[in-house]
């Protein structure tokens, strides 16, 4: 595997971070692209990018933050150029401008049946954070993935703006879409690992009202006064604010918690609306954090992939927007701290989310979360 990387900002203009192609980048099969919502609304960008890697597949998003190595960046573009020596990559796309009334799970079935299903070793998604319910769309993935291929990815963001978070596909980034990355070959490894960082506090509650991803009472009492009653102060600003303080989902018949942060408020209806799914009857408890629990999950989601894998050439790190709001300045540590463990032959690039899907830490069926960070990491052997 050989990788290029660079970034683009304001102030540097174009700058290479890492060039391990050389005389290759004609040969590169995948470029990912992560950059502000705006700048990827540029038409030369996508030009300039096919002139210099003409046969390769564009994939990427608007987000909350762009990753690149070690730094945190905004306002920014990155593109990691990856040439695969001994594996292959496919990807498809559903533009939903197109198709308005499109079932989300039929919109994942058509996705995944589109892609080569010899050797598929891993699909790696990425979505609309704003116009698509990620949670409908992963459980239309699980129902038709084989087993033994592994799914990641995330939802694309839109900072702290909420307005337009477009998805790129092979063309200039476009809102309301889906895409998918099939990764091909013996040679291949791919590992994921998601670990999240936050604690609960406060009475278990059921889940008696809620409308998909729209969360209208917990214990039959309005779930905004009650959410205002808990945290007073803290929530006045919302959503900057109540990102950082999502709740914690447990199913009837699961074992297993997932997070869901706060996008939304309907004062007039009393409601709260999360970037996944609320079901109703599940348990719910809030949760809070500090930078130092954020750091050391991250850190242990890296270790987790060393487990049972060597050192990865290549790491897509997928972390939410809501862990960004709650470290502030000290964001960059998480980062640091996976380059720490993988150490500096890996790269590293990324970005803020307004979703993540992974696998659960025991590996068993993947999920949408929030508040977590996400590692896909990516090598090959000698197959």
């Amino acid at each position: 595997m050989k990788i290029l990387q660079r970034r683009w900002t304001a102030v540097d203009n174009w700058q290479t971070v890492r060039d391990l192609l050389g005389d290759l980048k004609h040969r590169a099969q995948l470029v990912l692209i992560f950059g502000a919502t705006e700048l990827l609304k540029n038409p030369n960008l996508y030009k300039d990018l096919r002139e210099e890697f003409p046969i390769a597949e564009f994939v990427g998003c608007a987000t909350a933050g762009e990753i690149c190595g070690t730094e945190l960046l905004n306002d920014s573009i990155t593109i990691t150029a990856v040439y695969f020596e001994r594996s292959s990559i496919a990807s498809k796309a559903i533009f939903l401008d197109q198709y308005p009334h499109a079932n989300l799970r039929a919109v994942a079935k058509e996705l995944v049946e589109s892609l080569p299903q010899d050797d598929l070793v891993h699909v790696f998604v990425l979505s609309d954070g704003i116009e698509i319910n990620g949670s409908v769309l992963v459980k239309g993935f699980r129902e038709v993935l084989p087993d033994h291929v592994g799914i990641s990815g995330g939802l694309s963001g839109d900072y702290y703006r909420f307005k337009e978070a477009p998805v790129i596909a092979n063309v200039m980034a476009c809102k309301n879409t889906v895409v998918v990355i099939g990764l091909y070959g013996r040679a291949l490894r791919v590992m994921t690992a998601s670990r999240a960082g936050w604690e609960e506090f406060g009475a278990e509650k059921q889940v008696t009202k809620s409308d998909g991803n729209t969360l209208y009472e917990l214990d039959g009492e309005s779930a905004l006064p009650l959410y205002e009653r808990y945290l007073g102060d803290s929530f006045k600003d919302v959503p900057a604010s109540s990102i950082q303080y999502p709740i914690s989902l447990k199913k009837k018949d699961g074992t297993d918690w997932i997070t869901r942060t706060i996008i939304n408020i309907n004062r007039e209806a009393g409601s709260l609306v999360f970037a996944g799914d609320v079901p109703v009857g599940c348990t719910a408890r809030l949760m809070k954090t500090d930078t130092e629990l954020l750091v050391d999950s991250a850190r242990k989601a890296a270790q987790d992939i060393l487990k049972n894998s060597s050192y990865p050439e290549l790491a897509i790190l997928i972390s939410c927007f809501g862990r960004r709001g709650a470290m502030l300045q000290d964001c960059s540590k998480e980062i640091e701290a996976i380059n720490t463990v993988f150490g500096d032959e890996t790269t590293l690039t990324g970005f803020y989310s307004y979703g993540e899907i992974a696998p659960f830490r025991d590996g068993r069926e993947f999920e949408l979360h929030n508040q977590t960070m996400t590692i896909t990491a990516i090598s090959e052997g000698a197959g």
